[in-house]
């Protein structure tokens, strides 16, 4: 290997060797009988082979994160009217769906690499309305994992919770008038 300046590895050294191109003199880096200074003292030089070992193995990995598949379920659990959902992240519109009494409706995706995917559903019911979270970081790690399933009830969203399948459920942002007098009797 040719180089042009001082190695800054102390137990390596530089010895001139004449080159014919434009009259300068380079620099090659003698190794000590083949090995290589590391932080912690003299060890094996790493061979092609290894090399591309770490790349593969670097590969795999990449691939296998990357395609691990999200599935996100809601469910209509509301037995009077429809439910009216809208489902979108920042680059995907699912568009508009309306769900009867026990419909449900999927959304499949492969979150991104560096973990920040959302998925946001705009819930709209005679009993109230909301824009809601159905998928991020939080519900992968600490909810439901990878494959969350969403009840739409009257009284507002409920996820399941992985493992346990319990219910975590928000009321409603926007609760109609309906909702409000059945719960002050």
């Amino acid at each position: 290997m040719v180089i042009t300046a001082r190695s800054f590895m102390s137990d390596t050294y530089l010895r001139p060797t004449p080159s014919l191109a434009n009259n300068r003199v380079h620099y090659k880096l003698k190794e000590q009988e083949g090995r290589c200074k590391s932080s912690r003292g003299w060890g094996k030089k790493m061979s092609s082979f290894d090399i591309k070992l770490v790349i593969l193995s670097l590969n795999l990995l990449f691939i296998t994160l990357s395609e691990a598949k999200a599935h996100v379920t809601i469910i209509s659990n509301v037995e009077k009217g429809t439910l009216k959902i809208h489902c979108y992240s920042k680059d995907n519109d699912l568009g508009i769906h309306y769900l009867a009494y026990d419909q449900s409706f999927d959304i499949n995706f492969v979150p991104n690499f560096w973990g920040n995917t959302k998925f946001y559903c705009d819930f709209t019911t005679q009993f109230g309305s909301g824009n809601y979270a159905v998928y991020d970081r939080l519900m992968e790690s600490k909810r439901c994992g990878l494959k969350c399933v969403w009840y739409i009830n009257e009284n507002g969203p409920c996820l399941v919770l992985n493992p346990s399948l319990n219910l975590w459920c928000q009321p409603w942002r926007n609760a109609s008038k309906r909702l409000q007098k059945t719960h002050k009797n």
